[in-house]
């Protein structure tokens, strides 16, 4: 009865044990997914791993095996695989060359990479922006051809009326035209370039060529001759006006002007600003007072008594207190009372501009601080092209630029000039206008000694000086000859007339001398 008690007991020992044993044998976890392999067909059915299990993988299409490395796992006694790095790596598409005028980033050439194309300035990118890396006939290989950078072309610029440029087979980025306008007959208006005479090939955000602005135009603009009465003008004598001449006025003693001193033919046939009238001063005025380096704000001609104004220094200047700015009052007896004076920081020596058939009249000294004016006029003759007035800003420069003088249109009362033994065979004509040419010759025989072809420029003067006609050296080197000739010819004529051989007179006796010998 005891001993069959005991063998259920055994038996239920026995199916614990077996129990136990199959639970410490057990299995490796299922290999997760692996982003560059594949468990190959031998090991894909399988569904349980115990110890001593071994499975293979093969590297996914983009990728290669990493040399040295196993493609197969064992099930290990712990139920951990015997390997988990890496053992295939992505494979690498070939370098696709450097891209002329351009830029990429080519760190990174593995399968699924991508490289996106950038062009330098001026140039602009013709192909696929991005290409990657894909898988290809059994390898890797890269999703387009390399691009590549051509210069931003543009399309040829505007013709405009009665103007030309030089043209060229292309335009291209940073590439420039120049306007010129049309040359008129002799005694018609010229035309008058408006705006800026030069564009450039630019880029707007898509990378297509445009030009930098509009091109200029050229139109006749023939400003009125202006009158300020009451005053009376301290350059710009020169008519007709044109684009861009200036006129500089001032009032009479005892007028004060209102308006701009300064104006200017501008592209609509009308004065910019509006020429300024003169005024009568009257005993309860000031008369607007000079500040060196500074401006008056608000800026009159004449202030009545009690008004107040505001003196402000140009930058870089300062009152000796250092403020930038003061108010002064008119008071009595046309008086602004003590003054002060703006001083300026030295930036610079400026020097006077040079201006050719032209000089400096109001303003002139042997150097210039920032915030000096000068006014500037042209020689009888010449007219001013820019404005008369500019401004001293430092390192040597003036605004607006530095005007220039060119030869005025006006007719004049021009003669042809004589010369002697000479004549005009071009240009002439009863009477010449400034800007005008004449060409002389000399008479056979002479020579024209100074310039053939000589110009007016007003008040009955050319430049260069009428030439003259002189006689020819070799014409004097053939009377010469001749005359030496003569001479020669002269004297040996006496020599044998009056002289023998042999120093005694070369003549036959008479016949009274001859008798006279015999007897």
């Amino acid at each position: 009865m005891g001993r069959l008690s005991v063998l259920p007991a055994l038996l239920f020992v026995l199916l614990l044990w077996q129990l136990g044993g199959a639970r410490a044998q057990g299995s490796c976890p299922k290999p997760e997914r692996q982003q560059n392999a594949e468990l190959d067909e031998s090991s894909r059915d399988l569904q349980d791993f115990p110890p001593g299990t071994k499975i293979s993988f093969t590297c996914r299409p983009g990728y290669i095996r990493v040399p040295g490395k196993s493609l197969t796992w064992t099930c290990g006694n712990n139920l951990q695989w015997s390997q988990t790095s890496v053992f295939c790596t992505a494979r690498k598409c070939k370098y696709p060359g450097p891209l002329e005028n351009g830029y990429f980033d080519a760190r990174d050439l593995t399968f699924g990479s991508k490289l996106t194309f950038r062009c330098n300035e001026g140039y602009r990118l013709i192909g696929k922006e991005e290409i990657s890396c894909d898988i290809k006939n059994g390898g890797v290989d890269w999703s387009g051809t390399l691009p590549y950078c051509e210069i931003i072309p543009c399309e040829p610029p505007p013709q405009i009326a009665n103007g030309e440029y030089e043209e060229r087979g292309s335009y291209v980025y940073q590439s420039s035209v120049t306007y010129r306008c049309l040359d008129v007959p002799k005694d018609s208006d010229p035309f008058s370039l408006i705006g800026s005479d030069t564009i450039y090939c630019t880029s707007d955000a898509n990378s297509n060529g445009v030009w930098s602005g509009p091109p200029p135009e050229c139109r006749v603009v023939k400003c009125e001759d202006p009158r300020v009465e009451n005053g009376r003008k301290m350059s710009g004598f020169g008519l007709p006006y044109r684009y861009k001449d200036s006129v500089v006025f001032e009032c009479n003693q005892g007028y004060f002007m209102v308006g701009a001193q300064v104006i200017t033919c501008e592209a609509n046939n009308i004065w910019v600003p509006p020429q300024p009238t003169c005024e009568k001063l009257t005993p309860e005025m000031c008369l607007a007072p000079k500040i060196p380096n500074g401006a008056l704000i608000p800026a009159k001609g004449a202030y009545a008594k009690g008004e107040a104004v505001q003196i402000r220094c140009n930058a870089g200047c300062s009152f000796p207190d250092g403020s930038a700015e003061v108010t002064v009052t008119c008071q009595e007896q046309s008086s602004w009372g003590a003054l002060q004076h703006c001083s300026c920081e030295s930036e610079g020596s400026g020097s006077t501009p040079v201006i050719s058939h032209g000089r400096v009249i109001e303003g002139e000294k042997p150097s210039y601080s920032v915030g000096d004016f000068i006014t500037i006029e042209c020689y009888p003759g010449y007219t001013l092209h820019g404005e008369a007035r500019i401004q001293y800003i430092g390192n040597n420069q003036w605004v607006p630029a530095v005007p220039t003088c060119q030869l005025s249109e006006s007719e004049g009362s021009g003669s042809t000039p004589v010369i002697s033994y000479g004549r005009v065979i071009d240009g002439e004509k009863p009477s010449y206008s400034v800007g005008d040419f004449i060409t002389f010759e000399c008479y056979p025989g002479y020579t024209l000694n100074g310039e053939a072809r000589i110009q007016y420029i007003g008040n009955n003067q050319w430049v260069p000086a009428v030439p003259t006609c002189q006689l020819s050296g070799y014409i004097i080197a053939i009377i010469c000859v001749i005359v030496i000739a003569v001479v020669l010819l002269a004297a040996f004529w006496i020599y044998k007339k009056f002289f023998s051989q042999n120093g005694k007179r070369d003549s036959t006796p008479s016949p009274a001398e001859y008798k006279m010998c015999k007897a």
